[in-house]
C-alpha cells in the first residue's frame, strides 16, 4: 500500500505534509468544446503542455490528420509532386468562452526520410515573444515548403539528401498570421525543446550531438561516446539575432531540456534528463536509470547550483518552479519507482505517480511527495494557482484511494486534476472523462478561480463529455481535442448543500430495499451518472444511467449493506443530491 508521509525530518527541519480527507469533489463544468476534424487529432506529446494563455486569449496546438472539416477550416499542406506534407499541425486561438477566434496550420515541406518532428518524447514549446508574437518551437528535418521558408543548416553539407533536424522557430502575430520563421542548429542532430524570454534576452534550449558547426560553436564533452548528447543554450536579442551559445552536460546523454519559472531572476532555471556518470558538469553519480538533473546558471552556462534527483527507476521531468514563498525550488515529474531510494523517499503504489521534489534555495534536497492512486497516473502539466499553490493535471486510470478520491470513469484513462495549497496540502482532486480514453495535456488558471484544461479524447458523448466526436459517419472513432473550463467549490463536494434552486430530489421507496427511484431532476436532462456515498462520505457505488421525464427508475441497490446513504446525480455540469436509508 502507498504510505503518505505525515512528518519528515531532514537536517533538523520539520515539514508537516497533510493528506486531505477523502471527500469527493465534482467539477462545475462551465463549458466544454471539441476541436478537430474527420481525420483525427493527437497531442504533440504526452508530457508537455500544448496550451498557452496570453491575457484573455488561449492558444492550442496539436498534430492532425485532418483536411478542412469539423471546425478546422485550413487544408493539408502539399509539397511539389502532390504528396501530403507530414506532419501537419494546427494552431487555434480561442477566447475564455471557448469560441474559436483564429486558426492556422504549420507544416514542413519536403521530408526526405521518415521523421516525426513532434515525437511523444520530444519537448516542443509554444510561447509568447515580446507580448505581441506567438512562437512555435519544434524540430524540422525538411526542405523548403509549406510553412518553412529557411534552409536546414546541413543542406549544403549533404545536398539535402540525409538531413538531421534543426530547431525550427515559427512566428505568428496575435491573430495567427505567420510573420516568418527561423532555423537554428548545426550540421548534425539538434533537438528543440524549450524557450524563455528574460527581459531583452531570449533563450532556446535543447539537446545536440554536434561538434562546432553552424550555430553551435562549442565542442562535445565526450567525443568518444557515440551515444553522447549534450544540452545547449542559444542566446538571442528580441529580434532573434543570435548573441551566444553554450553547452551543459556529462559523459553520456542529456536531453529533455526544460526552462523553469524563475520569476524576475535573470538567471536561467532548468532541468533535464541524464544518464551520465560523474564528470564534466555532472557532480553526482547515477541513481540507477534516467535521472533528473536540475540547476541554475547564468547566460554562459556557468552553474550556480545543480542537483541530481532520482530513484532506482525511470523519472521524467515535467515542470520546475521557484517557490515565491520560501525561495526554494519545486520539481514536478513522473516517477515509475515504488521503493524508497535516493531522493525518492515517499512510497508510491501503482505504475506511475506524480512526483514532487522540494529543494532549498541552493538546490539541496529537502523532501518529496508521490501523488497518485492504485494504477497509472502520468503528470502532464502544472500551473500556479491564484492562492499561491499549484494545480497538477495528468492522465489517470486509478480508482479511489491514496490521493485519488474518485474511481476511474468507465475503467479508462481520464483527466485528473489535483489542487495543492501553498503548504503542499491537497485541497481537492477531480476526475473528468467520458466512456473511452482521455489523454491530458495542458492546464492554466483564470482570474476567477476557474481552470482551462486541454487534451485529447476518444470518447463520444457520455459521462462528463457532452460534445460529439467529429467523424462524419458512425461509429465515431477518431479522437478530438477536448477542452473544458471548470471550477471546484464546496457545493460540489460530498456532504455539501443541495445544488441549484430546485425542490429536493424525491428518493423512494425510502427506506429502500432492492430498488430505488429518483425523481425531481430537470426535464431536459437525459443521461447522468449516479454516485452513492456512505455516511462517512466514501464512494461505494457508481453507475451511468438514463433520465426519463425527470426520473431515474429501478436503480438496483440490493448490493448495498444497511445504512445511511447520499445519492449524487451528476449531469456532467451540475450535481444534484438526495439522501436515503437502506
Amino acid at each position: 500500500m502507498k504510505k503518505i508521509i505525515g512528518l519528515i525530518l531532514i537536517c533538523g527541519i520539520s515539514v508537516n505534509i497533510v493528506h486531505a480527507q477523502s471527500t469527493i469533489y465534482y467539477p462545475n463544468i462551465i463549458w466544454q468544446k471539441g476541436y478537430g476534424g474527420y481525420g483525427g487529432e493527437d497531442n504533440h506529446n504526452n508530457f508537455k503542455s500544448t496550451m498557452l494563455k496570453v491575457d484573455n486569449d488561449i492558444y492550442l496546438t496539436w498534430n492532425t490528420g485532418t483536411d478542412s472539416s469539423g471546425n478546422i477550416t485550413t487544408h493539408r499542406c502539399f509539397y511539389p509532386g502532390g504528396i501530403w506534407s507530414s506532419p501537419n499541425s494546427i494552431l487555434f486561438k480561442i477566447d475564455t468562452s471557448g469560441s474559436i477566434t483564429a486558426q492556422s496550420r504549420f507544416s514542413v515541406g519536403r521530408v526526405p526520410q521518415l521523421y516525426n518532428n513532434t515525437s511523444k518524447y520530444v519537448y516542443n514549446d509554444i510561447a509568447v515573444l515580446n507580448d505581441d508574437r506567438i512562437l512555435i518551437l519544434t524540430e524540422n528535418k525538411s526542405g523548403i515548403g509549406c510553412s518553412q521558408t529557411k534552409f536546414m543548416h546541413d543542406t549544403f553539407e549533404v545536398g539535402n539528401q540525409v538531413l538531421k533536424p534543426d530547431a525550427w522557430v515559427i512566428y505568428y502575430d496575435r491573430n495567427l498570421v505567420q510573420t516568418g520563421d527561423s532555423m537554428y542548429g548545426s550540421y548534425s542532430w539538434d533537438d528543440a525543446e524549450s524557450f524563455i524570454q528574460k527581459g531583452e534576452n531570449v533563450f532556446i534550449a535543447g539537446a545536440t550531438d554536434a561538434d562546432s558547426s553552424g550555430d553551435i560553436t562549442t565542442h562535445p564533452f565526450n567525443i568518444i561516446n557515440a551515444y553522447n548528447s549534450d544540452l545547449y543554450i542559444m542566446q538571442f536579442d528580441t529580434m532573434m539575432n543570435k548573441i551566444n551559445d553554450c553547452r551543459l552536460g556529462g559523459d553520456s546523454a542529456e536531453f529533455r531540456f526544460i526552462f523553469g519559472d524563475n520569476g524576475a531572476d535573470s538567471r536561467l532555471l532548468w532541468m533535464a534528463q541524464t544518464n551520465s556518470n560523474v564528470g564534466y558538469d555532472i557532480t553526482e553519480p547515477s541513481r540507477g536509470k534516467l535521472d533528473i538533473w536540475a540547476g541554475l546558471s547564468n547566460n554562459n552556462c556557468n552553474i550556480v547550483w545543480q542537483k541530481r534527483v532520482g530513484s532506482t527507476s525511470l523519472d521524467i521531468p515535467i515542470r520546475i518552479f521557484r517557490n515565491n514563498n520560501d525561495g526554494g525550488y519545486d520539481i514536478f515529474a513522473n516517477t515509475l519507482c515504488d521503493t524508497a531510494a535516493f531522493e525518492h523517499q515517499s512510497i508510491s503504489n501503482g505504475l506511475y505517480d506524480f512526483w514532487l521534489v522540494k529543494l532549498d534555495s541552493i538546490g539541496n534536497y529537502l523532501w518529496d511527495m508521490s501523488i497518485g492512486g492504485n494504477g497509472t497516473d502520468q503528470l502532464s502539466d502544472v500551473c500556479r494557482s491564484n492562492d499561491g499553490g499549484y494545480v497538477l493535471l495528468g492522465t489517470s486510470n486509478s480508482d479511489s484511494g491514496f490521493y485519488k478520491s474518485s474511481n476511474a470513469i468507465n475503467g479508462t484513462d481520464d483527466y485528473w486534476v489535483v489542487k495543492l495549497d501553498s503548504n503542499y496540502n491537497k485541497m481537492w482532486d477531480v476526475t473528468i472523462g467520458g466512456d473511452y480514453v482521455e489523454e491530458a495535456s495542458g492546464i492554466d488558471a483564470l482570474d476567477d478561480g476557474s481552470y482551462v484544461v486541454s487534451g485529447v479524447s476518444g470518447s463520444d458523448t457520455g459521462y462528463y463529455k457532452t460534445v460529439q466526436l467529429f467523424d462524419s459517419i458512425p461509429p465515431y472513432s477518431t479522437p478530438q481535442i477536448w477542452v473544458l473550463r471548470f471550477k471546484v467549490d464546496s457545493l460540489y463536494a460530498a456532504g455539501g448543500v443541495q445544488l441549484l434552486d430546485l425542490p429536493p430530489l424525491q428518493l423512494f421507496p425510502n427506506p429502500a430495499q432492492g430498488i430505488l427511484n429518483i425523481c425531481g431532476l430537470p426535464m431536459p436532462l437525459t443521461q447522468a451518472k449516479i454516485i452513492f456515498t456512505d455516511a462517512l462520505g466514501r464512494e461505494v457505488k457508481k453507475t451511468n444511467t438514463v433520465v426519463n421525464g425527470g426520473c431515474i427508475r429501478s436503480i438496483n441497490v440490493s448490493d448495498l449493506p444497511s445504512g445511511f446513504y447520499s445519492a449524487f446525480v451528476d449531469s456532467g455540469g451540475y450535481v444534484f443530491k438526495g439522501r436515503f436509508v437502506k
